[in-house]
């Protein structure tokens, strides 16, 4: 099982039941120049989505990362951060990315044999950590960290409509945005891949680009259903629409368990859909 875990001094707490499902659990927390979160999943990976509630990090900051090696952590040979915004880490709702460094294999390991996760026992996971130059603004709630394929934005260029508050209070009274549905329509999209064997796991997809399409479509089809008969048909096109793309989508994934994509891997999915 997939794990994040806060330390702030000696003390590590397990927030995964609160920030992985985008439910109606969050997590408040300080974040300073010590913090350190740390993300433990079943296979290497290479990216995921951090969504914070209404305050949000104006105070300049840099957010580092690390993958253990099987030895220590080792810094990322690339980091993107599209959470930074006027160089404030945290700043946005945004997908944060990396490559790790060639030279040194991510290894997986339990908790326990990692000096800082000592006093916690979670076993055969693949770790990294996340840490901050600066003690950030203060009270940041964590609602969401993991896998997502689209964006609000994503869906409007195909939906436009669903930017408008009719659409967005006849869902549920004060919605602002879709982010519940677009988290639902990765991990349906994720199952079906698991159910034929495309993937072990969505950690596998090294990048989201290649579902985003199939995303927009499946976030859709939620929507319609939502609304119950009156848009019946729009779900079932936006249903089959999502399928279609889904079947010639060519998403990146790392068959090798490093968390990057190579050309032998390349070939080892170009047709993998058909």
């Amino acid at each position: 099982m997939d794990r994040i875990l806060v330390k702030n001094g000696a003390t590590v707490i397990d927030v995964t039941h609160f920030v992985s499902t985008y439910t109606d659990f969050s997590y408040e927390i300080d974040i300073t120049d010590t913090t350190e979160i740390y993300i433990g999943k079943m296979l290497p990976f290479n990216h995921f989505y951090i969504h914070t509630e209404t305050v949000k990090n104006v105070v300049s900051s840099n957010m580092s990362l690390e993958y253990w090696d099987g030895s220590q952590f080792r810094d990322v040979a690339s980091l993107t951060d599209e959470t930074s915004d006027s160089a404030a880490s945290l700043a946005l709702n945004g997908f944060v990315s990396w490559v790790p460094d060639k030279a040194y294999r991510w290894q997986e390991e339990d908790s326990e044999n990692i000096a800082e996760l000592s006093t916690v026992n979670y076993y055969d996971l693949y770790w990294n950590r996340v840490t901050f130059s600066s003690t950030l603004t203060a009270d940041i709630v964590l609602k969401y960290i993991g896998q997502l394929f689209c964006t609000d934005a994503e869906l409007f260029v195909e939906f436009p409509q669903f930017s408008e508050e009719d659409w967005l209070d006849g869902f549920e009274a004060n919605k602002t945005e879709w982010t519940a549905q677009r988290i639902t329509a990765s991990n349906l999209i994720a199952s079906k891949l698991r159910a034929t064997d495309k993937i072990q796991t969505k950690d596998q997809i090294m990048d989201r680009l290649g579902l985003r399409d199939t995303c927009v479509q499946q976030t859709a089809a939620i929507i319609y259903n939502r609304f119950g008969e009156g848009r019946v048909e729009e779900r079932k096109e936006a249903g089959f629409e999502a399928a279609s793309r889904l079947k010639y989508a060519f998403p990146k994934i790392d068959k090798d368990n490093n968390a990057r994509y190579n050309n032998k891997e390349l070939s080892k999915t170009k047709h993998w859909t058909r």
